[in-house]
C-alpha cells in the first residue's frame, strides 16, 4: 500500500478540488481498469477520437497534464491533451485501451485496503477531508456494491478531464509505440529488431506489441546452430551460436521479397528443425531476441530496440522461467556468450532506443 499511498497523494496534490467521489473513482480504476467495459475497437475509437478532437478544441484552464499519470494496481491515465506531442496515435491509445479493458477483475478486499488508506490519510491530516463526511459517504459507497463513479462537476469544470486508463506496460513502452507509429504513417512495410540480455523480457515486449498491431513476430531462438555446425572455431566466434546464415536466408529475403514464405523452427532438445512455419506478408514485422542484431545481416531494420537488465534481476528471472537446473547453464555458458557478442559488435550503441527493465 506504500506505493498507492504515494500515488494518492500525488493526485491530491496535482488536483486538490478533487472530491469524495473523484478519490473513490481514483481508487476504483487502480483495481479494475476501465471498470470492466469491454468496448469492441470500433465502439472505442469512435468515442476516443470524438472525446480526442471535443479537448483539443476546448480552451484550457489548467496547465496540460503529464501524458501518463500512474494510478496504481499496474494501470495508469493517459491524458488526451498533451497526446499530439507524444508521437502516439490515437488509434493506438484505442488498442491500448480495449487490450486493457480484457484484465480480469481484482478481488474487492484490496479495493477496501484502499479505502481504508484514504480515510487514514484524511484521519492524519495529509489529506484535510472531514473524517465524519468521508466515511459516511465511504459507508453509502459500500452499501451501493462499489459501483463505478464519475468525476465531480467540480472536478469536470476545473481540470476537464479527457483520459483513457491502460495498462502500465505500455506507458513504459511508450517510445517504441510512438517510434512504430511514426514508421507505419510514412513506410510501407517495417521491420523492428529487439536484442539484449536473457531475462530482460525481448519475448514480452514482443507480445506486447502483438496485442496492439496486426505483425509477424520471429523468435531468434529459432535459429540456434544446429549440432553438424557447432565447430570450435564457430562457438569461438562472436554470436556463432545462432544460425545467422539461415535465418537471413529464410526470413530476411522473404521479409525483403514482401511475400508469403516459410522457415524452419529449430527446437534445441532434438537438435533439428522440428516443423515449419507459415508467414503472410504484413507491414510490421518483429526480430526479438538476443543476435538478432547480428552484422551478417547487414542492415535490415528500420528501428533497433535493446533490453538491458541487471544481473541480480536478470537471475531472478531465470529462476523464475526457467527453473534452478538451467540456471547454472545460463550463467556459465549462454550469458558469456550473449556478452561476448554484444561487447565484440557494440550492440548497445547501435540501438535506437534502449530501455532498462
Amino acid at each position: 500500500m506504500k506505493e498507492f499511498r504515494t500515488v494518492l497523494l500525488e493526485h491530491w496534490q496535482r488536483y486538490p478540488l478533487m472530491e469524495k467521489g473523484d478519490l473513490v473513482k481514483l481508487i476504483f480504476q487502480s483495481e479494475f481498469g476501465t471498470g470492466h467495459f469491454l468496448p469492441s475497437e470500433a465502439e472505442a475509437w469512435a468515442r476516443l477520437r470524438d472525446e480526442y478532437v471535443a479537448c483539443q478544441r476546448a480552451s484550457s484552464l489548467t496547465p496540460v497534464p503529464p501524458l501518463f499519470e500512474g494510478i496504481g494496481g499496474g494501470y495508469c491515465r493517459v491524458n488526451l491533451r498533451p497526446l499530439p506531442r507524444s508521437g502516439v496515435s490515437l488509434r493506438t491509445v484505442a488498442r491500448w485501451f480495449v487490450r486493457s479493458a480484457k484484465e480480469a477483475p481484482p478481488c474487492k478486499d484490496t479495493l477496501e485496503e484502499k479505502l481504508q488508506l484514504l480515510l487514514g490519510l484524511a484521519r492524519s491530516g495529509e489529506m484535510p477531508i472531514p473524517e465524519g463526511e468521508l466515511e459516511e459517504f465511504l459507508e453509502e459507497y459500500r452499501k451501493a456494491g462499489y459501483p463505478g463513479m464519475h468525476h465531480s462537476a467540480v472536478y469536470r469544470e476545473a481540470y476537464q478531464p479527457a483520459y483513457r486508463v491502460v495498462r502500465q506496460e505500455f506507458a513504459r513502452f511508450a517510445s517504441l509505440f510512438a517510434a512504430i507509429d511514426g514508421l507505419l504513417d510514412k513506410e510501407p512495410h517495417v521491420v523492428v529488431a529487439i536484442d539484449g540480455n536473457s531475462g530482460a523480457g525481448k519475448s514480452f515486449l514482443a507480445d506486447l506489441l502483438g496485442e496492439v498491431y496486426d505483425c509477424n513476430i520471429f523468435h531468434m531462438d529459432d535459429f540456434f546452430v544446429p549440432s553438424e555446425l557447432k565447430s570450435k572455431a564457430r562457438l569461438e566466434a562472436p554470436g556463432g551460436n545462432v544460425h545467422y546464415e539461415r535465418f537471413a536466408e529464410e526470413v530476411l529475403q522473404g521479409l525483403k521479397a514482401q511475400r508469403s514464405f516459410t522457415y524452419g523452427v529449430f527446437d534445441c532438445g532434438t537438435q533439428r528443425i522440428a516443423r515449419q512455419a507459415e508467414v503472410l506478408p504484413k507491414r510490421l514485422n518483429i526480430i526479438e531476441g538476443s543476435y538478432s542484431m547480428h552484422p551478417a545481416f547487414g542492415d535490415p531494420y528500420h528501428l533497433k530496440v535493446f533490453l538491458k537488465v541487471s544481473p541480480e534481476r536478470q537471475r531472478e528471472r531465470i529462476i523464475r522461467r526457467s527453473g534452478e537446473a538451467l540456471l547454472r547453464r545460463f550463467v556459465e555458458e549462454w550469458i558469456p556468450l550473449e556478452n561476448r557478442y554484444f561487447d565484440a559488435f557494440g550492440i548497445l550503441a547501435q540501438a535506437d532506443l534502449v530501455f532498462h527493465t
